[in-house]
């Protein structure tokens, strides 16, 4: 009180501040080590300043520190003597939580000269586990004070002996920084590489070359952007092309993989195509690196569904179930173990694959003879995850509306359609036996088209707002006899072939699914949901397309839905398909003629 402190008694006083003695112990409490919300060592924290003492106190505090660190100049790692590169001075603490104190105005920066924010950012270095907070105003106002001074140092760190570093302490500190701040570093990461970083000038310093190129690359991956990425692509497979040490294969393969998988999967096969399937071959190291549960192990989540079959066709011809390893009470894992997890790894990101074309990958890799020892389980989890996307479907306000309004959803997926065209071909059943059916009036058409005609009219009585009925696709002569419903959300359609069996064959029918609804009507992605619809007028029987044998209704039924079916499991299950018959015979003898034989039985 009534004394005025200097610099000297100030730095004096700050690290008494900061402790509180019990007896002749001094325990450091860090009362001001933290900076609140912000959870980063930083040396100043106004708030407790404030409750300690008073807002007044913290004001003056604050503008006694802004000048000290000005009159200071922290050397830099480069600077130093090598035993003293990891070191630094204690008042360099003060002067970065100087800095944070006068970041507390978010215009600090742009109030200080260029030489003075050269000083700034030779403190930046000194914060613990990254970069300050206050990088970022840095940054933007004095981007080439922050380079020269922080972009120099790291160009000394990237080139100095790797067997003897392999890490780049500052590189680290960069990677955790905000892409604005990392931004200013990666066209010097960039001509690293370019000038030949990351290869090994021998094999005394290969573990660490690996390292450095390993955290250089990451860094490039997490900030770069499209360009950078594209970048990195063409650096990889010039690199993979040439003889490197199967270290930093290791290094360049997963980097690959991460810019363009199915590239990835490509080199990958070419690395592991000549080596035969072992216990502990090659291929086997080459997966438990890849693909095992390690902090840089390549995320599958990126990779398509397909891909990922490919890929587990490859693990399990190299990592073979025959050679697993079997173990009784604890053990250590091993090299074997790790690539047996890493196929597991690949099987879960299979089965966790979502959308028509997981369902489809599942079924596929159901009939793989690799997959056989759990065929059951893969077609349960296939049926399950289905059914648990269809009741999670997240609609959009228009459909979920129309679920308010109408007790149902337009369909945003082949699956959505597939659904509601069976639900309208149950109406279409219902109809029929409705006192106002239409069955006699439909049983006298004996053209296609008309019957198409009526077909259609009934689906878009019935749409319910879900669908339009599109018959635009029919050509000029009436050949074409398709009917389609859009969903009104999206581009999927459910298509409907239509035929009169009263004067087909059964081979015409069953061909009909394949070769004309399957090929000329849902080739489109979006076109995936199909019908055969078949009426019948009259009581016929017909030849069975293969025996030859005399078939009734039941039977021309079962033919259209094993073909159905048949065709579904060959192309992968990419498609849905349903056969449904419309039966327009009469049900019932008329009434009249039923009474008529009542009374000439009772005149006999």
């Amino acid at each position: 009180r009534g004394m005025r402190l200097g610099a000297d008694d100030l730095k004096s006083g700050w690290v008494c501040f900061s402790e509180r003695r019990w007896g002749n112990s001094c325990e450091r409490q860090g009362a001001m080590s933290n900076d609140g919300e912000d959870s980063r060592a930083s040396g100043w924290n106004r708030r407790f300043i404030e409750e300690q003492f008073s807002k007044e106190m913290a004001d003056r505090l604050r503008q006694v520190l802004m000048d000290i660190w000005r009159k200071d100049q922290p050397t830099l790692a480069s600077e130093r003597q090598e035993g003293e590169r990891n070191t630094f001075l204690t008042r360099w603490q003060l002067g970065l939580a100087a800095l944070y104190a006068e970041a507390e105005n978010p215009e600090w920066a742009s109030k200080l000269s260029e030489d003075e924010a050269k000083v700034a950012a030779r403190h930046a270095p000194i914060e613990l586990n990254g970069l300050p907070l206050w990088m970022e105003n840095l940054v933007s106002v004095h981007v080439n004070a922050v380079d020269v001074t922080l972009g120099e140092e790291l160009n000394w760190e990237l080139e100095q002996d790797s067997g003897v570093r392999g890490h780049s302490t500052l590189l680290q500190s960069i990677n955790s920084a905000p892409y604005t701040v990392a931004k200013v570093f990666l066209p010097r990461l960039r001509a690293w590489l370019d000038e030949g970083g990351g290869i090994p000038g021998d094999s005394t310093n290969l573990a660490g070359t690996t390292a450095l190129l390993r955290q250089v690359i990451g860094t490039l991956l997490k900030h770069g952007n499209e360009d950078m990425h594209a970048y990195l692509l063409v650096v990889a497979l010039r690199r993979l092309n040439d003889d490197l040490p199967i270290e930093l294969v290791f290094v360049w393969l997963p980097t690959l993989m991460r810019i363009d998988p199915e590239l990835g999967i490509s080199a990958l096969e070419d690395q592991i195509r000549a080596i035969e399937p072992a216990e502990r071959s090659e291929a086997v190291t080459w997966f438990s690196v890849l693909f095992w549960d390690r902090h840089d192990a390549i995320t599958l989540n990126a990779f398509t569904p397909q891909l990922l079959l490919r890929l587990l066709r490859l693990a399990y011809h190299h990592v073979r179930i025959e050679d697993d390893a079997a173990h009784e009470g604890s053990y250590t894992p091993d090299t074997r173990d790790d690539a047996e997890s890493a196929r597991n790894n690949i099987v879960k990101a299979l089965f966790n694959s979502k959308g028509e074309e997981g369902w489809a990958v599942k079924l596929e890799m159901a009939t793989d003879p690799a997959c056989a020892h759990f065929k059951d389980r893969i077609i349960a989890v296939a049926e399950e995850s289905w059914a648990q996307e269809i009741d999670s479907t997240a609609f959009d306000e228009t459909q979920a509306v129309a679920l308010d309004k109408t007790g149902e959803a337009p369909g945003s997926t082949n699956g959505a359609m597939f659904a509601i065209l069976n639900d309208r071909l149950a109406d279409l059943d219902d109809l029929l036996l409705s006192d106002s059916s239409p069955r006699d009036a439909w049983a006298g058409i004996t053209e296609e088209k008309i019957m198409r005609r009526e077909i259609a009219r009934e689906l878009k009585h019935a749409s319910n707002g879900l669908y339009t009925v599109d018959q635009e696709a029919v050509t000029a002569d009436e050949k074409e006899t398709d009917i389609r419903l859009r969903s009104v959300v999206s581009h999927h359609e459910a298509v409907i072939e239509l035929k009169l069996a009263d004067g087909r064959s059964a081979r015409d029918l069953r061909d009909t699914i394949n070769n004309q609804l399957v090929k000329k009507y849902m080739a489109a992605e979006s076109s995936r949901s199909g019908c055969l619809l078949v009426t019948l007028a009259k009581d016929r029987r017909w030849k069975h397309p293969d025996s030859g044998k005399s078939i009734g209704l039941r039977d021309l039924v079962s033919v259209l839905r094993d073909e159905a079916k048949r065709v579904e499991e060959a192309m992968g299950s990419s498609v849905s398909l349903v056969a449904h018959i419309l039966d327009l015979r009469t049900r019932l003898p008329k009434e009249n003629a039923h009474r008529s034989g009542e009374a000439n039985s009772q005149a006999g």
